[in-house]
């Protein structure tokens, strides 16, 4: 029979495990979610020019976006109750979550005055939703206007309090040949991008976890900052080859002469100039190429996913330092800010 101190080392484990792996579920049905909602809005503007046909087209998408951001809502509310059942039970307390020595969440200023576990759950799932929805606005610059241009309900809208406005531009571009590409560029791009955030919270997670054993469950057994090191470099090379992946991935579909970048600039097309303020934040000061563009959309989705790494671990980073473990280059990164 486990003493109580073991018992107790046992609960914080399984509770950050629960987080972490139920918080980026989350952020990637959420990232898929948004992308089957503005994935419709994209073809009805950028290929179907007669009003008539268009309108009926963009109240189907309203409806489709309306049933996708109620998923949505489910799925956070899932993620809640999860964390909420996990880290609330016997014989974890209050302090198992806050603390330095237990998980550390006292140290994220927006939960530390947390007074229950579904406190600090509800804490957690709020920043995942947010950053959810900076992630997108990176991938797909108009979403927001499009579900505005639809009418999708002011209540859902509501739900997606982060994700930004374009520059409000309410046409296409006015070609079924150019619109068809345009599409299909956007959709290589949300696709992507979904692609590298799941990899990288999954990396992070996987690394995360093998760290928080050695402090708790396995905590002086030297074998497990071994077995800890080759588990995180086994995820960091997975990282780092989705982060490989990226760029080509989107250049298929998006790059001359399939496309030219010039026209993803317009507002009436992908409205990316909308982007140049966010982008210069990691350092890309200028996309008036597409690598350019592709570089900021990956920064920029590193640093979210090591935003939401620390909320969902807060004591990832001391722990992980403390392996013999060379880390990725640009990781977290210069970048950040």
């Amino acid at each position: 029979m486990p003493t109580p101190i073991a018992a107790v080392a046992k609960a914080r484990e399984k509770c950050q495990s629960v987080i972490t792996r139920k918080a980026s579920t989350f952020v990637a049905q959420k990232l898929k979610g948004l992308e089957q909602c503005s994935s419709r809005l994209r073809i009805c503007i950028q290929t179907i020019a007669e009003p008539p046909k268009q309108e009926e087209c963009m109240r189907a998408a309203a409806e489709r976006c309306t049933r996708q951001i109620d998923r949505i809502a489910l799925a956070e509310g899932k993620l809640r109750e999860g964390i909420s059942s996990a880290c609330g039970r016997s014989p974890l307390g209050l302090d198992d979550l806050l603390s330095e020595s237990g998980l550390g969440f006292g140290a994220i200023m927006s939960c530390a005055a947390a007074g229950t576990p579904a406190d600090i759950a509800t804490c957690i799932a709020q920043q995942h939703s947010c950053e959810a929805d900076r992630l997108f606005h990176l991938q797909e610059p108009r979403a927001r206007d499009l579900m505005e241009l639809a009418s999708v309900p002011t209540d859902r809208l509501e739900r997606l309090g982060c994700l930004a406005s374009g520059s409000g531009d309410t046409e296409g571009v006015g070609s079924s040949g150019a619109g068809k590409k345009l599409v299909e560029c956007q959709s290589a791009i949300t696709r992507a991008g979904a692609r590298l955030a799941r990899a990288e919270l999954i990396g992070l997670g996987q690394c995360s976890a093998w760290a928080l054993r050695c402090d708790q469950t396995r905590r002086g057994d030297e074998r497990c900052y071994g077995q800890a090191t080759k588990a995180c470099v086994r995820a960091f090379e997975k990282m780092v080859a989705q982060r490989n992946d990226f760029g080509p991935s989107i250049e298929a579909k998006c790059a001359q002469p399939i496309i030219d970048y010039e026209l993803l600039r317009q507002p009436e097309a992908a409205d990316l100039d909308v982007l140049m303020p966010e982008c210069e934040r990691y350092g890309v000061p200028n996309i008036a190429n597409l690598a350019n563009y592709v570089l900021c959309v990956r920064r920029q989705h590193q640093c979210g996913v090591e935003a939401l790494r620390r909320f969902e671990a807060p004591r990832a980073e001391a722990l992980i330092e403390r392996l013999p473990l060379e880390l990725p280059s640009q990781f977290p990164g210069p970048f950040c800010p």
